[in-house]
């Protein structure tokens, strides 16, 4: 091996040391990826840790909307990414949250959760299965600081969304999403997204949202395998490139040893090389980035 490595070109070399270190580096950061635990809201990732009981969720919000994924996200989705910190505490009545922007503290709110027979909002005449199909409970959210109630209704977790009905019975305005008790609509609690601090969508998925989600992290096993098959073909054609091409030529020729690659083979093998070693890199870096 080691009089086949001194015959060999440094582009051969470059391309052996290139495919086994980028796998080595990945194997690293694939388990460390692994250990950072946290939750999925809308596009962003938080990163998830303990401090004194409380659960603290760290991450870049975009302030996308996506009302039928995620609820509506904080500061009206123009995209630009904010540090944003949610510290939650459960307590007897429900949860204690606060919150803070680019260091910016909002809050503490306080969550108080109700049963579904309280919720007001529904005729007399509605029975209680015609909201219980979609909703879980009841909840009133509080600004501590203000004393502003800033939500009374009720709330419906779901897989992909956060739905909350408002006790304010309304027919106007228009949206897609709405459910019809006796004739009547009950429209999506949807206010305008704050400029800043969260708004009850937000609020609700690090709470009570948090609690039916299980808790997540980036580095997708399946893609590390997947760049290892990429790494380990690239690998074996590198260093036994000449028993390949031997092996292929003994389908066309009776003396396949005596047969010299070409300049055009000895090209495609080069590219050939790049290309995987691209691809590899690609996928390591699509697993490491999305979440498992």
């Amino acid at each position: 091996m080691k009089e086949k490595w001194a015959a060999w070109p440094v582009y051969r070399r470059a391309m052996l040391l290139a495919t086994a270190g980028i796998l080595a580096i990945f194997a690293v950061l694939y388990p460390i990826a692994n250990t950072q635990k946290g939750l999925v809201y809308g596009d962003d990732f938080y990163r998830v840790k303990t401090v004194d009981s409380a659960k603290v969720y760290i991450g870049v919000d975009h302030g996308q909307q996506n009302f039928y994924t995620s609820g509506i996200n904080i500061r009206g989705g123009n995209g630009e990414g904010k540090k944003t910190a949610y510290t939650v505490s459960q307590t007897p009545e429900g949860y204690r949250m606060e919150c803070q922007v680019e260091g910016e503290s909002f809050g503490p709110y306080t969550l108080k959760t109700f049963p579904l027979e309280d919720f007001r909002a529904a005729p007399e005449t509605a029975t209680l299965a015609d909201f219980a199909m979609r909703l879980d409970g009841g909840l009133e959210i509080i600004d501590v600081a203000t004393g502003e109630t800033l939500f009374r209704g009720g709330y419906g977790l779901r897989n992909t969304y956060t739905q909350l009905i408002s006790e304010t019975v309304t027919t106007e305005g228009d949206s897609a999403n709405y459910m019809t008790v006796d004739g009547v609509k009950y429209f999506n609690y949807s206010p305008a997204s704050p400029e800043e601090g969260p708004g009850p969508y937000d609020l609700v998925a690090f709470s009570l949202g948090a609690e039916e989600k299980a808790l997540t992290h980036h580095g997708a096993g399946w893609a590390y395998l997947l760049g290892l098959l990429v790494a380990a073909i690239n690998i074996v054609s590198i260093v036994w490139a000449e028993e390949l091409f031997v092996w292929s030529m003994s389908f066309r020729v009776a003396d396949p040893e005596s047969v010299e690659p070409s300049e055009w083979e000895i090209f495609t093998r080069h590219v050939g090389w790049g290309l995987f070693l691209l691809m590899e890199l690609i996928v390591l870096i699509m697993g490491l980035t999305s979440v498992a």
